[in-house]
C-alpha cells in the first residue's frame, strides 16, 4: 500500500518542483520578446542551450494552461451545472496541447529533408512552443466565451503562423527559395495531426468535446 502511495505522489511531487523552480520573470521576459520582437527573438531562441525537457518544464507547461484554464473559468461562469464537463475538457485540452508541441516538431523534422532542409527534433519544438506563444496568449480571453472573442483569438492564432515563419530561417536549413512551400506544408501537416488527436479525443466521449472541441485542438 505505501509504495502505491509513493508512486501516485510521485507526478504531484514532480510538478510541484516543476512550478518551484519557475523562473517567472524569464517567462514574461520571453513571452514579451517573441510578442513585441519577433524577429529578433528568434537569435536569442536559437542561442538557447535548451532541451526539449527544458523547453517543456521552463515554458510550455505554463503557456498552454492559460487557454485551458482560461476556458474552464469562462465556460463555468456561463454554464455552471456542467462544471465537471468544463474540467475534464479543460484538461484534456492542456494534455492535447502538451502533445501538440511534440507532434509539430515532429512534422517539422519530417518535412525538413523533403524540402533540402533539415531541423532537429529540439529546434523543431523550440520553433513550435515559442512560435505559439501569441495563441497561448490569446488564450485569456476564453474567459469571456464569445463568437467575437472567438474572432479576436483567431487573430493571436495568425500572428503565431507570423512568427512561425519567421523562425524557420533561423532553426531550420530550409533553403529561401524553398521556404515558403515548407512553410505550407508544415502548416498543413501540423493541422492535420491536430485535427486527428482532437477527433480521437472526441470519439472517446472524453467530457464535453464534441466536433467543436476537436476543430479547436487542430491548430
Amino acid at each position: 500500500m505505501n509504495t502505491q502511495n509513493d508512486n501516485s505522489q510521485k507526478p504531484l511531487e514532480q510538478l510541484s518542483n516543476i512550478c518551484k523552480s519557475c523562473d517567472w520573470q524569464w517567462i514574461l521576459e520571453r513571452v514579451k520578446l517573441v510578442m513585441l520582437n519577433p524577429s529578433g527573438a528568434w537569435a536569442t531562441i536559437k542561442g538557447d542551450a535548451h532541451s526539449i525537457k527544458d523547453i517543456y518544464t521552463k515554458y510550455v507547461v505554463f503557456l498552454a494552461a492559460v487557454p485551458a484554464v482560461a476556458g474552464f473559468i469562462g465556460n463555468t461562469i456561463s454554464a455552471p451545472r456542467l462544471f465537471f464537463s468544463w474540467l475534464v475538457l479543460a484538461v484534456v485540452t492542456y494534455l492535447v496541447a502538451l502533445v501538440r508541441v511534440y507532434l509539430a516538431a515532429m512534422v517539422l523534422e519530417f518535412l525538413a529533408p523533403k524540402f533540402e532542409g533539415q531541423i532537429t527534433r529540439t529546434d523543431g519544438v523550440k520553433l513550435f512552443a515559442y512560435s505559439y506563444t501569441p495563441a497561448y496568449v490569446g488564450g485569456i480571453l476564453s474567459l469571456i466565451p464569445s463568437v467575437t472573442i472567438a474572432m479576436l483569438q483567431l487573430l493571436f492564432l495568425l500572428y503565431s503562423l507570423y512568427c512561425l515563419w519567421l523562425g524557420i530561417p533561423a532553426l531550420s536549413t530550409v533553403p529561401d527559395n524553398k521556404r515558403f512551400v515548407y512553410y505550407i506544408v508544415s502548416v498543413i501537416g501540423i493541422l492535420i495531426v491536430g485535427l486527428v488527436l482532437g477527433v480521437i479525443v472526441a470519439a472517446l466521449g472524453v467530457g464535453a468535446i464534441g466536433a467543436g472541441g476537436a476543430m479547436r485542438m487542430g491548430f
